[in-house]
């Protein structure tokens, strides 16, 4: 079995620990929002899991980045992956989504073998996830690396 784009299903949801992850994110809210609607691009086989869990504001923080928490067979990293210079349009065929680089990779203390091969999945998970995974896709997408 390969990626595959999905909203996560209310089991999945608890199964997964995704509401405590929720409120460990942003300590200031108390319950899950009406709206709750947690996306991730998962490969079930392999036990891989990629899920945004927020990104950056350029007016306010200077760079664009989105940092995504990556999963593989129990393990968290959370990475922050910079947004480069990609399609302006959304019409634009191909459509090029960039990832500049690496912003911030924890834990901090993982080893360069590990850490090279959080980030050999985390490529073929974002190819995966194309423009935006379950929310929308676009036809005709090239992801592209700047690491």
């Amino acid at each position: 079995m390969a990626f595959v784009n999905e909203y996560v299903s209310a089991e999945d949801i608890e199964a997964y620990g995704l509401a405590k992850s929720y409120l460990a994110t942003y300590p200031g809210e108390k319950t899950l929002p009406d709206n709750y609607a947690p996306q991730w691009t998962i490969d079930r086989e392999r036990n891989i899991i990629l899920r945004q869990i927020r990104g950056s504001n350029p007016a306010r923080d200077g760079d664009y980045w989105i940092e995504f928490s990556l999963q593989v067979d129990g393990k968290r990293y959370l990475i922050k992956v910079g947004i480069g210079k990609g399609s302006g349009s959304l019409s634009a065929s191909p459509y090029i989504v960039a990832w500049s680089g690496i912003v911030d990779f924890q834990p901090s203390d993982t080893s360069d073998e590990e850490r090279r091969a959080a980030l050999s999945v985390l490529k073929e998970a974002l190819t995966a996830r194309g423009y935006d995974g379950a929310r929308k896709q676009i036809d005709n997408t090239i992801v592209t690396f700047g690491f």
